[in-house]
């Protein structure tokens, strides 16, 4: 359980970093292979959950006297952190592009919805007279 929520915090900090300063872009812009970019995130998350492990590890065979020498366990372990490292950073960088597709969307419509309904106002055939001058003067068609 500790290593599952490790690796959600492991691929949080990865995300969190690439996404607030514009690094996503910068990487995006750099002409890197995305799946070297993916195979370096999901690497470093590895590391780190494998550190974790073998940490763990000493801590159970120290204080449960348990016999360390089953190599299924080991495999078990390792094949597990590859999956967990590989679907949490391929989800985090999901979750990362809605959050910043949806961050657009509400900038966009923000600062373009007074544009737009003006764009609709003479689409309706109110941009020749006195009402789309008044819109366009005060940003109201009142």
């Amino acid at each position: 359980m500790a290593v599952l929520l490790s690796a959600l915090l492991a691929v949080q900090r990865a995300q969190g970093v690439e996404s607030a300063e514009g690094t996503g872009d910068a990487l995006r812009l750099s002409g890197l292979d995305p799946a070297g970019i993916f195979l370096g995130k999901a690497g470093a998350v590895v590391v780190q959950l494998l550190a974790l492990e073998v940490l763990l590890g000493v801590g159970v065979v120290v204080l449960y006297d348990i016999d360390p020498s089953g190599w299924a366990t080991r495999r078990t372990a390792v094949a597990a952190t590859l999956g967990l490292a590989a679907a949490g950073t391929l989800y985090g960088a999901l979750a990362a592009e809605v959050a910043s597709a949806r961050d657009v969307a509400a900038a966009a419509a923000a600062a373009g919805g007074g544009a737009g309904a003006h764009r609709r106002h003479q689409g309706l055939g109110g941009g020749a007279g006195r009402e789309a001058s008044t819109w366009r003067r005060t940003g109201s068609p009142c």
